[in-house]
C-alpha cells in the first residue's frame, strides 16, 4: 500500500511538472485519431488557435484556422515523411483566424499506433512561435531593402566611374567595374536571393 501510494504521489508530481512545462512554452498537446478524426484537445491547444477554453473544436473546425493552402502543405509534409519510412514531421503552420489574427505555430507531430493497436492516431505538440516570425519577417524586409540600396549606389557608382574614366585607359575602368560587380554579387549572397 505504501508502494502504491508512492507512486500516486510521484504520477501526480510528475502530472503537475508537465503541466508547468507545457504553460511555460506556451505550447498544447495534441492527439488526433486518423480513423475517426477525433481530436484530444486541451485549454491551451484552444488558445493558440482562438477558441474559448472550455471549446471542444472538431477536427474541421481547428483545419479551418489554417492559412489558404496550409493544411494541404502540411499533408504533403506527412506523406512525404511516410514515403521515406518516417513517422513524425515539423513545420511552422500560418494560420488566420476569423477574425484575421494571424498567428505561427510550430507543429511537431507523430504517427503511432492507438492505445489498444488497432487503427493510427497522429500525436503532436504545438509552440506559438508568432513573435519569432514577425521579427523574421521584419529582418528580411530590412536586409531586401538594404541590398535594392545597396544595388542602387553601386549603379550610380558604376556611372560616375564611366564619366570619370572616360578619358583614362580602358583597364582602370575595367578594374573598378569589376570590383563593383564582385561588390554586387557579395551583396546578392547576403539576402540569399
Amino acid at each position: 500500500i505504501t508502494d502504491t501510494i508512492a507512486n500516486e504521489e510521484a504520477l501526480v508530481e510528475s502530472e503537475a511538472r508537465l503541466r508547468l512545462a507545457i504553460e511555460v512554452a506556451d505550447m498544447a498537446v495534441w492527439e488526433v485519431k486518423l480513423d475517426t478524426l477525433e481530436v484530444t484537445g486541451s485549454p491551451q491547444l484552444n488558445a493558440l488557435c482562438g477558441f474559448p477554453a472550455d471549446a471542444h473544436p472538431s477536427f474541421a473546425e481547428l483545419q479551418s484556422r489554417y492559412a489558404p493552402r496550409e493544411f494541404e502543405r502540411v499533408q504533403r509534409l506527412g506523406e512525404e515523411a511516410q514515403a521515406r519510412g518516417e513517422s513524425h514531421i515539423q513545420t511552422v503552420i500560418h494560420q488566420i483566424w476569423p477574425d484575421q489574427t494571424e498567428k505561427w505555430l510550430l507543429l511537431r507531430a507523430e504517427t503511432a499506433p492507438q492505445r489498444g493497436g488497432v487503427g493510427q492516431r497522429v500525436i503532436g505538440v504545438l509552440i506559438d512561435v508568432t513573435e519569432q516570425q514577425r521579427a523574421q519577417r521584419r529582418v528580411e524586409l530590412i536586409a531586401r531593402e538594404m541590398r535594392h540600396r545597396v544595388k542602387n549606389v553601386l549603379s550610380v557608382a558604376n556611372v560616375l566611374a564611366r564619366k570619370t574614366f572616360a578619358s583614362a585607359d580602358r583597364s582602370s575602368l575595367t578594374r573598378f567595374s569589376e570590383r563593383l560587380a564582385a561588390l554586387a554579387v557579395a551583396t546578392d549572397m547576403l539576402g540569399g536571393d
